[in-house]
């Protein structure tokens, strides 16, 4: 697994209609989560909702990996011009292959079953 590219999967409540981004990442083993945020920015002139996992790596070395799993509500859904949401992981000492991105569709959401 692609060392910080998050695998996601979006549900859409069917009592709330809210959605929660599922994500797995793998992450270095000793680093740890600074901060997670959620706005709307354009990508390629489109609006896409973006939820951003911050991680500090702690400048390691080492090899060692480990599988890290998020839940994040999503504080807004789609709307007619914005109709994805985008899971960014980026390390604070961020260099291109320290980033990892997956976008995913609202329309492709999948009911919870609660």
């Amino acid at each position: 697994m692609k060392l910080f590219k998050p695998y996601v999967n979006l549900t859409k409540s069917k009592t709330t209609g809210e959605y929660t981004l599922n994500a797995v990442v793998n992450l270095p083993a000793d680093s740890s989560v600074e901060a997670i945020s959620q706005e709307e920015t354009l990508v390629d002139d489109q609006k896409v909702w973006e939820v951003k996992l911050n991680i500090n790596s702690n400048g390691s070395a080492t090899e060692e990996t480990k599988m890290e799993e998020f839940n994040i509500e999503l504080k807004e859904g789609p709307l007619p011009d914005r109709r994805k949401v985008r899971m960014m992981v980026a390390d604070s000492e961020s260099t291109p292959e320290n980033e990892g991105r997956t976008d995913v569709d609202y329309d492709d959401a999948d009911d919870d079953q609660i």
